[in-house]
């Protein structure tokens, strides 16, 4: 798993695959601490790896959540929106995160609204499968299924960093 060479090219491929990456630019700019997070649960995507699906899952869930708060941090949020969604615990909520980012960007379109909120439901989707993943028995999703996770993730991570973006 470490990187030990392998005779099956079929294998090679699909672990070159699940190691490669369309987020290099949003994370690798913004903070190399994430880009690195990124690149841990990337590595855990190993045919080997009986326990992908949680190591994967767990930490793509942390990341998004890093990732938000780092672009819409508490005091930002609060600033600009005392009376923002938050959690039962009281924390401040991923959607608040995103609709900050949203309107610290200016224009908020009301006809994009519906596309925005289908899209940050779609994100904030990730989470239900990233706890189903981290949760239950080893091994709960096939690589197939992690990686269309992964691609969700990526997509992810694209629209927080395209909307956190103030142009």
């Amino acid at each position: 798993m470490l990187d030990e060479p392998t005779t099956d090219p079929a294998k090679a491929e699909q672990i070159a695959t699940l190691r490669s990456t369309v987020i290099e630019d949003e994370l690798a700019s913004f903070s190399t601490d994430l880009d690195a997070r990124w690149r841990g649960a990337l590595f855990s995507l190993h045919p080997d790896n009986p326990d992908a699906s949680r190591h994967f899952c767990t930490s793509a869930r942390e990341l998004i959540s890093s990732f938000l708060e780092a672009v819409a941090p508490d005091v930002e949020v609060l600033a600009a929106d005392p009376d923002c969604v938050r959690t039962p615990q009281g924390s401040i909520s991923r959607r608040a995160r995103v609709h900050h980012c949203l309107s610290r960007r200016g224009g908020y379109d009301a006809a994009l609204e519906a596309f925005i909120e289908a899209d940050l439901d779609n994100v904030l989707g990730l989470f239900v499968d990233f706890n189903s993943g981290a949760h239950g028995e080893a091994g709960k999703f096939d690589l197939a299924r992690l990686t269309a996770i992964k691609v969700r993730v990526e997509g992810a991570i694209q629209f927080v960093s395209r909307i956190a973006t103030v142009p």
